[in-house]
């Protein structure tokens, strides 16, 4: 065991992200609809659809980026590059190459025993051979780890003093031997407490990226060398999800975590009282407390600094998990793309940003952007307690923030607020506090033509503090209220002067729509595809999601972003009042069967007014009808929604149409008599039926 010891840490200071100081100030951008940013105006978007094809392997997904069917996909791994070396040729593909902001490692689970020994973790970390990791099961392209920070991705807030690992399973031996833990007569350790053969250690390794299960197999040989004994479970992420973040129930995980450029996150994965399902290694440590306090509430980029170099330090000691790479990715995309956004904490182009505003070089507005996913989503949902890569890419297109970061300098952009101010402010009981004040946007709708205001920003933190939601809890810890001095200024008043604090209100909690959430009594298990709500305010609308095939949404028209010149719209629908129109679903099939148990309707709204709604009926085969009337619509224009919900399996499934209906008044019949042009006038009196020709004029 060595001791590293970096830069002085007042060399770094000057260097700092430029992320907001909590002092007095006002920040008032240009109006929408774009935004400037470092990399050119953001506005959009210009792709018609954005269909996520959900492929059963990795190398079937790269298959599809080579044939065209997909333009970008959700990871790419080094033993790839071979299979796409003739698009790169050819100049049908082009990449985007950086340092993630992230890591890979072991999680291990601190309360199960032997794995709540410290040593015990130690000599886990002695057995990693890191080198061999990035060189052979990454192809080179990574960056071995020492500390939770290292990635090159993180520049200045890697650790600068921090315990190392070097490989060597002699050191882990003696480390074994030294806490009792020896060879018996069959080459397997014996549990000191029981002086039998230990219980299997439980490792459980995703199937979904082959440098997981390379290094899990790595680790697995060493176990053997070493006596360790072990039971190596190779599984899909729809396994290992479950046991690891809901049930704990797991020795050892092959983890992977996209932090982002606010490094605070550390808090959440092992502070002791985050929620198992950000801690899910159970680790509690008082010191390490301490240090990520620092890290989470300190003032001032100094301080959090300092406190998160103390928190790597300790955890480096402590082992919670074990840091092993960081990837040097590599990102390929269609080259018909352009305008094409890489994101570190994303790993490549794969994000919402790219979804929004690149474009196609064959046509300004319109087409299909394609991505390829290697997994369904678990549960798609802005309030679900897991943050799921798939679940959050959806997520980040339908949803959006008051502010959001700059790809590249990570400064706070407007959002749907176009301008916000922090200042000091007391609390009640006399501590140092915050508050901080969003002016939003006027005339930014909901997908459902709802407008946006100041209560639904505030009941989202409201709600999700309420609810203890595990993904936003460390962020409204320090949140006591929330007020709305009119319809678009929302302020947050916080006891906390963190450094962070503008990003857990501004930019880390997508915002939900109060007129449907709020009689929700149980976010994390509401399924708001299968009721018909995936609504929010963002780029893309959710359209279909049909599981183990693909998810679909469609471009926002009503955008408060879109480009001035853009020509995407509601698809329209035309009516004379009287007529009718029939509606079919798509088929609702889940594990081969058709299910039939859902609702389709058609609702018929003027501004936020339902004028009617068409109920419609199932079919056997798991398809339904529903018919829209227009005999009691006053002729005008109208917006029009047609949704599938069906409750099933984890997270539902359905679709979600939006039109834009005109309907217009039925023309007067006419009759010749005499030669003459005559209206037909039918009137029902009495019981008889009268045809009254009255002459035109």
């Amino acid at each position: 065991m060595r001791i590293m010891k970096g830069t002085n840490l007042s060399t770094i200071k000057t260097v700092m992200l430029a992320t907001v100081l909590l002092l007095s100030f006002v920040i008032t951008p240009a109006a929408q609809a774009g935004v400037p940013s470092s990399i050119g105006t953001l506005e959009g978007p210009y792709f018609k659809e954005l269909r996520f094809k959900i492929y059963a392997t990795s190398e079937a997904e790269v298959a599809g980026l080579l044939s065209g069917d997909v333009d970008v996909v959700d990871f790419f791994e080094a033993e790839q590059i071979p299979d796409i070396q003739s698009g790169l040729d050819s100049g049908e593909l082009e990449t985007a190459q950086n340092a993630e902001q992230g890591m890979w490692g072991f999680s291990l689970q601190t309360e199960r025993y032997p794995l709540n020994l410290v040593e015990f973790r130690r000599a886990i970390a002695y057995l990693c051979d890191k080198d061999k990791y990035v060189r052979e099961g990454l192809q080179g392209l990574g960056y071995k780890l020492e500390t939770f920070l290292g990635s090159p991705g993180y520049g200045v807030w890697s650790g600068t003093t921090y315990t190392t690992y070097d490989f060597s399973p002699t050191k882990a031996a003696e480390l074994l031997t030294s806490i009792g833990f020896v060879k018996g007569a069959d080459g397997k350790l014996i549990d000191p407490q029981t002086g039998t053969t230990m219980r299997p250690l439980v490792i459980l390794a995703r199937t979904e990226h082959p440098h997981r299960i390379f290094a899990a197999r790595e680790l697995a040989q060493q176990f053997d060398a070493v006596g360790i004994v072990y039971d190596l479970q190779e599984v899909p992420r729809s396994v290992a999800s479950p046991l690891v973040f809901l049930e704990q129930d797991y020795d050892i995980y092959t983890a992977g975590w996209g932090g982002g450029p606010d490094v605070d996150w550390l808090y959440d994965l092992f502070y002791s009282t985050s929620p198992p399902s950000q801690n899910f290694q159970l680790f509690k440590n008082a010191t390490v407390d301490a240090a990520l306090d620092q890290l989470k509430f300190g003032k001032s980029g100094e301080e959090v600094l300092e406190g998160a170099q103390l928190a790597q330090q300790y955890l480096s000691e402590q082992l919670p998990f074990i840091p092993l790479y960081a990837k040097a990715y590599l990102s390929p995309y269609n080259a018909r793309l352009t305008n094409v956004i890489d994101l570190p904490w994303w790993s490549g182009v794969t994000n919402a940003f790219t979804f929004t505003f690149a474009t196609d070089k064959t046509q300004q507005y319109g087409g299909v952007l394609n991505i390829g996913w290697t997994s369904d989503p678990q549960q798609p949902s802005p309030m679900y307690e897991i943050n799921w890569w798939w679940d959050t890419m959806l997520n980040n297109v339908i949803y959006d923030t008051p502010i959001q970061l700059d790809p590249t300098t990570f400064e706070e952009l407007p959002w749907m607020a176009k301008s916000w101010s922090t200042e000091p402010w007391t609390t009640p009981d006399g501590y140092d506090g915050t508050k901080i004040t969003f002016t939003l946007n006027q005339g930014i709708k909901w997908h459902d033509g709802l407008e946006l205001t100041a209560e639904d920003v505030v009941f989202t933190w409201d709600y999700a503090l309420e609810q203890e939601n595990p993904v936003y809890i460390s962020y409204l810890s320090s949140y006591i209220k929330g007020e709305t001095p009119d319809k678009y200024t929302a302020v947050a008043y916080m006891n906390t002067t963190s450094y962070w604090a503008l990003h857990w209100v501004g930019s880390n909690i997508p915002i939900i729509p109060k007129h449907i959430w709020e009689n929700i009594e149980d976010s994390v298990t509401y399924q708001p595809i299968s009721e018909g709500n995936l609504i929010g305010t963002g780029p893309y609308i959710f359209k279909e999601y049909k599981p183990g095939e693909y998810v679909v949404v469609t471009a926002n028209p009503n955008y408060f972003m879109k480009p001035a010149g853009s020509t995407l719209t509601f698809t329209e629908v035309k009516m004379v009042q009287g007529e009718t129109k029939v509606y079919t679903s798509n088929k609702a099939v889940y594990n081969g069967v058709a299910v039939t148990n859902g609702t389709y309707t058609i609702t018929v709204k003027t501004g936020a007014t339902t004028v009617k709604t068409f109920t419609g009926t199932t079919n056997t085969d798991g398809s339904y009808t529903a018919t829209l009337d227009t005999k009691d619509l006053t002729p005008g224009t109208y917006d029009m929604y047609v949704e599938l919900a069906v409750k099933v399996g984890i997270a539902g499934l359905g679709s979600f149409d939006e039109y834009k209906l005109t309907v217009s008044e039925k023309p007067v019949d006419y009759v010749f008599y005499g030669g003459i042009l005559a209206a037909v006038v039918v009137v029902v009196a009495a019981g008889y039926i009268v045809l009254k020709r009255q002459q035109k004029k």
